[in-house]
């Protein structure tokens, strides 16, 4: 099923998504699938599973699944300046370009794919 897009602000895409500005809240976005469904529902599961291992602070939440998972409406972050110097060790894509800053704090925005949660830290081997 095609979405519509039009008149939205858009912000960047990767394999799977297309991200566009929320069009009601500048302070959301949403990710529209191009091809895998899947992504969306994995990273809305992720958001509650991370959660509720109280490492919610590392994570832009995601906040609505709609059209049976074609859009996800996320929390919106800016770009980082600085990457941190940890970061907890379930994140399996250390790409600069998943982090952003949210209310001054590094946040993960694209967390599809983790490892086991815990509450363990790492030092991320950063990948451009």
């Amino acid at each position: 099923m095609e979405i519509e897009t039009a008149g939205l602000t858009y912000l960047g895409e990767g394999k799977h998504r297309r991200t566009y500005v929320h069009p009601d809240d500048e302070t959301l976005v949403i990710k529209v699938i191009k091809t895998d469904r899947s992504k969306n529902l994995d990273e809305f599961r992720n958001c509650r599973l991370i959660n509720r291992s109280g490492m919610g602070h590392w994570i832009a939440q995601a906040i609505e699944l709609l059209d049976g998972g074609n859009v996800l409406v996320m929390e919106r972050v800016v770009p980082l300046t600085r990457p941190p110097d940890e970061i907890p060790k379930f994140f399996r894509d250390t790409r600069v370009s998943n982090w952003g800053l949210l209310n001054g704090r590094p946040v993960c925005h694209d967390y599809t794919d983790i490892h086991e949660i815990s509450q363990d830290m790492m030092t991320p081997v950063w990948k451009p």
